[in-house]
């Protein structure tokens, strides 16, 4: 990852960041995972056990964070 690569997946990641705690104030969203979607271990069906062969984007990686990860953690923010 160059310099601007580097630069643009910042910004993604701070502009993912603000959107979720304006998100977690204005309860956008429920504070706790839906417990008939997520269980324990959820996580390991959905992704890899293994380091991908190739390199991925800044922004497929986010969109697993998003799809995979966010869904499973609980929503809390205090002002």
């Amino acid at each position: 990852m160059n310099s601007e690569e580097f630069l643009s997946a910042a910004q993604l990641l701070l502009q993912f960041i603000v959107k979720y705690r304006n998100g977690a104030f204005s309860r956008e969203f429920p504070v706790l995972p839906n417990k008939e979607i997520i269980q324990p271990n959820y996580l390991k069906s959905l992704i890899s056990n293994k380091a991908p062969e190739n390199k991925e984007s800044f922004n497929e990686i986010l969109k697993d964070i998003k799809d995979k990860i966010m869904p499973g953690v609980s929503q809390y923010c205090n002002k």
